[in-house]
């Protein structure tokens, strides 16, 4: 079998078989009216930055008032199954005037509706119904960790009711 010519990489010229458009441009080559000045902020007065400070802070508030949030306890899921141990902090975020949604962050479980009491009845079925998916889990080892924590939570808050 004959040999073959193998060259060593990278050749000790390297720099010379770039093409002209890949070699790093010198300082010299920005052309760029913004290159090496100041940035805006540096050339305002105090007066306009006060200016601009203000209209930052009356958008913020409009934000504010856009996203309302507020949040109540309950002590009742509505199930004929189930019953709470102890009241649940459940934030309302409200994002319209009809727009409504009730979130247990502890377990990223939501309920959404056009007032607060539809959000809370939503938000009840989905606990009811998160718990009873989690209850038929044969193993609980294909649970993912978001679920199990899920599923510790709620058994931790939740029982069953004499019925």
């Amino acid at each position: 079998m004959p040999q073959r010519n193998v060259q060593s990489w990278p050749p000790s010229t390297h720099h010379q078989i770039l093409p002209e458009r890949l070699k790093a441009p010198s300082q010299s080559q920005f052309t760029s009216p913004w290159f090496n000045q100041e940035p805006a902020v540096a050339r305002l007065s105090q007066e306009d930055i006060v200016k601009r400070v203000s209209a930052l802070e009356i958008e913020t508030k409009k934000l504010q008032a856009f996203f309302k949030l507020s949040s109540v306890f309950i002590n009742t899921l509505g199930s004929s199954q189930w019953d709470i141990k102890k009241p649940l902090s459940i934030a309302i975020e409200q994002r319209s005037d009809c727009e409504f949604i009730a979130c247990l962050y502890d377990i990223d479980l939501y309920g959404y509706g056009e007032t607060i009491p539809e959000a809370l009845k939503d938000l009840r079925l989905s606990i009811v119904n998160q718990f009873e998916f989690l209850l038929s889990v044969e193993n609980e080892d294909v649970l993912s960790e978001p679920l199990k924590k899920q599923f510790g939570f709620l058994k931790s808050i939740l029982s069953k009711k004499n019925v």
